[in-house]
């Protein structure tokens, strides 16, 4: 497996990454200064288009050298505002999952196959200071999955969602590594997502480890998150945390964004959620491997 901070930002064909998840907030500046706390600065605020029109969704971004977490608020009244709108009345925080593919129709024909009923596909566009930021992403049917918007895109323009002057020197070297999901079945969670990437989960010692290309998912059931998190878990389904290695850091840093555990790990260890409870090492890891790698 390559080292997290080695792979490329985009996927090759064939592979899948963790490309980005998602916050939905009513107010964005409150969740970048708690970001601010980690050293964790945002991009300015945007709002959306969908297929050349308001989206009524607006963002602010977390840019790491790989991926990025991204908060949304709703900005007006579409249907991806109400849909938005509706997820905040659950709770404010983690409702987005997105991986990444090089091509949103092959991507499509393999969803088609594995029995996943997808939207048509949404031609996202963003104007930014280094041009248009252009997207393809793959949405599921309503209801779609109960963890959450959880969707496929395709980069077409990565200089303009990644430039340099966005990757402040102390996002540099970071990478999403990783994300925590809970819920009253993880063992099927876990399954439904593996069938949904094409890749294969694996029963770990707190639940169910998903590993990508790049990046990988940890599915637990509510009480395990509660404890790995300490938090009280606003729904019976759950995004509960995300980790980002990062190699500036030796020791574990966190703050809650909501309901929700933002985590800054170190490079050559994984997040806490890899560990079983007490904390012992659950995965053991070589030197080559990188965080959100585990290796049994």
């Amino acid at each position: 497996m390559t080292n997290i901070f080695d792979a490329p930002q985009l996927p090759a064909s064939g592979q899948v990454f963790l490309d980005h998840v998602g916050c939905f907030v009513r107010d964005i500046d409150k969740v970048a200064e708690a970001m601010g706390g980690l050293d964790i600065t945002l991009t300015p605020f945007t709002e959306q288009q969908n297929n050349g029109k308001p989206a009524g969704t607006a963002n602010r971004c977390a840019m790491f050298g790989r991926g990025y977490i991204e908060v949304l608020t709703p900005v007006s009244d579409t249907p991806l505002a109400a849909q938005m709108n509706s997820a905040i009345d659950r709770y404010e925080g983690l409702h987005l999952i997105c991986f990444t593919t090089p091509d949103a129709n092959v991507t499509a024909g393999a969803l088609d196959s594995q029995g996943f009923s997808l939207q048509s596909p949404v031609e996202l566009r963003r104007q930014t200071a280094d041009g248009e930021a252009a997207f393809t992403v793959l949405r599921l049917q309503p209801p779609g999955m109960p963890e959450g918007r959880i969707q496929f895109c395709t980069h077409y323009t990565p200089d303009a969602v990644w430039p340099d002057r966005y990757l402040a020197e102390g996002n540099r070297a970071r990478a999403l590594s990783g994300v925590l999901v809970a819920g009253p079945d993880p063992r099927e969670a876990a399954g439904r997502f593996a069938r949904f990437t094409g890749r294969e989960a694996t029963e770990t010692a707190v639940g169910w480890n998903l590993k990508l290309d790049r990046g990988a998912l940890t599915f637990v059931n509510v009480p395990t998150a509660e404890k790995l998190t300490g938090l009280t878990a606003p729904d019976p389904v759950w995004i509960a945390a995300i980790a980002v290695a990062d190699r500036t850091v030796d020791t574990e840093l966190r703050t809650d964004l909501g309901p929700v555990s933002l985590i800054r790990h170190p490079a050559d260890t994984p997040p806490s959620w890899l560990y079983p409870l007490p904390r012992q090492p659950l995965w053991h890891f070589s030197p080559a491997a990188a965080a959100g790698y585990p290796t049994p």
